[in-house]
């Protein structure tokens, strides 16, 4: 990575993380793309941590689980996605969360899936957990 390109970055950095008012959380994740393509691994996840640690809600874990996912780090997976668990709130949270968990811990899934069931509230939400694990 040459020096106009870390600037580049810092200044994206900086446009970010500002004010916690102004935090933009795809900004964020749209940083950490940059950073991996650029070959800063360290600078990425300290990125992907301070999203982490500003997150407020599943969809933000989901998220950064699917991140970890690429880049096949399981045990950060594991750990994000409880935080993730911990802050799900409809079906749609528990499905989510539990099509990414699937690949790396069916008995954990399948317990994401029946949260998800006894919160459905309609044949919308039955539905989209049956696709789910159909695939």
């Amino acid at each position: 990575m040459d020096a106009e390109q870390i600037e580049k970055f810092k200044a994206e950095e900086t446009d970010i993380y500002a004010a916690p008012d102004d935090y933009a959380e795809w900004d964020a994740f749209s940083l950490y793309d940059d950073l991996l393509e650029a070959g800063d691994t360290a600078w990425a996840d300290r990125t992907l941590q301070i999203i982490e640690d500003r997150a407020d809600g599943a969809s933000t874990f989901e998220s950064i689980c699917e991140k970890l996912q690429e880049r096949k780090e399981t045990e950060r997976l594991f750990v994000a996605a409880k935080k993730g668990e911990a802050l799900a709130e409809d079906t749609s949270d528990y499905t989510s969360l539990a099509n990414i968990i699937s690949k790396e811990d069916k008995d954990w899934a399948l317990k994401l899936y029946e949260k998800a069931e006894e919160l459905a509230e309609g044949f919308s939400d039955l539905n989209s957990i049956g696709d789910a694990l159909f695939e």
